[in-house]
């Protein structure tokens, strides 16, 4: 398994570290880790299954800090 993501969540992590780096280049890193490890699962014919997981909003409170904001195109 190879998790997506940071050790914090992506809106608690541009707080600390800032937007553009490198809070957002880990992220992508992590990404490039998962299609690593698909790729080594498929050159070992060895089962493989992408799941996910959600960060959800719930209330007034949680959608004004703009969590959801950060996770389009160019958050």
């Amino acid at each position: 398994m190879a998790l997506t993501g940071l050790g914090e969540y992506y809106h608690t992590a541009i707080e600390r570290h800032g937007r553009t780096v490198p809070a957002r280049s880990a992220w992508q890193r992590t990404l490039a880790n998962g299609r690593r490890s698909r790729a080594l699962h498929d050159e070992l014919d060895l089962p493989y299954e992408a799941c996910g997981s959600l960060l959800l909003v719930i209330d007034d409170a949680e959608a004004a800090e703009g969590i959801c904001n950060l996770l389009t195109p160019i958050g």
